[in-house]
């Protein structure tokens, strides 16, 4: 209401033009060449043989995949053998410390 008093309405609205009147609807006919044909639209489309060459690229990566992770599992195992055979020599040199702690002890308290 407060728009149609002071004329705000008439600004917000679209202004008729020549450019306005002559709009005609487009369709996609409009747009094709006459020369097209089915062919052209069917490359689109993925052929049988395509699709089984990309499933032979996929298994050839996930082959691949494969023989990495076995050989990442391999050498994880290895580590494992490595960090038990530390901690078992780890084990046997604070067992030594200990021994030499007790000796020293001992000589300390032998007198001369």
């Amino acid at each position: 209401m407060i728009g149609e008093a002071t004329g705000a309405d008439e600004v917000l609205q679209p202004r008729r033009t020549t450019r306005n009147v002559g709009v005609r609807e487009l369709h996609e006919e409009d747009f094709l060449l006459e020369d097209d044909t089915e062919e052209e639209v069917d490359e689109d489309f993925e052929f049988e043989s395509d699709g089984d060459q990309k499933l032979e690229k996929v298994a050839l990566a996930v082959q691949a995949e494969q023989k990495n992770c076995d050989a990442v599992k391999k050498r994880y195992a290895a580590a494992i053998v490595e960090q038990r055979s530390c901690y078992s020599l780890l084990k046997d040199l604070q067992e030594e410390c200990a021994k030499n702690e007790r000796l020293r002890g001992q000589s300390s308290t032998i007198p001369s």
